[in-house]
């Protein structure tokens, strides 16, 4: 209560007119007559300098609201550790993908290039056959499976080629 009395009381002092202060002092001593609030509280409405109470109330305020601060400043470093945590391990997660798909991508590049050698090996091994071999292959691969005479197509194509 005296914390309500110092506010109002101060901002009554602010005002120029004395009769809101009159009636403050008249509820205060309807308060104390009446005995409702302890001695100790009449004793601190009465005796106290009000900006006293303020003063001390706005150092309680700031005391608490540091505390609050401190406490939130605490909870916002833990999260932010936490964070980092989870984004190193993600971090760490997606390198581990990329060195497996750089891996695959290898192996792949190196299939390719063995397949590609091997057909250049079989292209270098027809070209060193002699002509005539040649011709004959073609010859035979060309015949079909319900006759023995070649397909006339390729059949010509080989006698155009001697």
């Amino acid at each position: 209560m005296p914390k309500l009395y110092a506010h109002a009381s101060a901002s009554i002092s602010t005002l120029p007119d004395r009769h809101l202060q009159e009636k403050l002092d008249k509820l205060v001593g309807v308060w104390e007559s009446s005995d409702y609030f302890d001695a100790n509280c009449q004793k601190q409405i009465r005796k106290s300098n009000l900006t006293t109470i303020i003063a001390n109330e706005q150092s309680i305020m700031a005391a608490e609201q540091q505390r609050i601060a401190v406490e939130l400043q605490l909870e916002m470093e833990a999260t932010l550790k936490g964070y980092e945590k989870q984004h190193l391990e993600y971090e760490k997660h997606i390198l581990t993908k990329i060195a497996q798909l750089e891996a695959q991508v290898l192996q792949r590049e190196r299939e390719e290039a063995a397949e590609k050698q091997a057909i250049r090996g079989r292209l270098e091994s027809f070209k060193t056959c002699p002509s005539n071999k040649f011709k004959i292959y073609i010859c035979r691969a060309a015949t079909r499976p319900d006759t023995t005479s070649p397909s006339p197509s390729l059949h010509r194509n080989a006698t155009l080629k001697q």
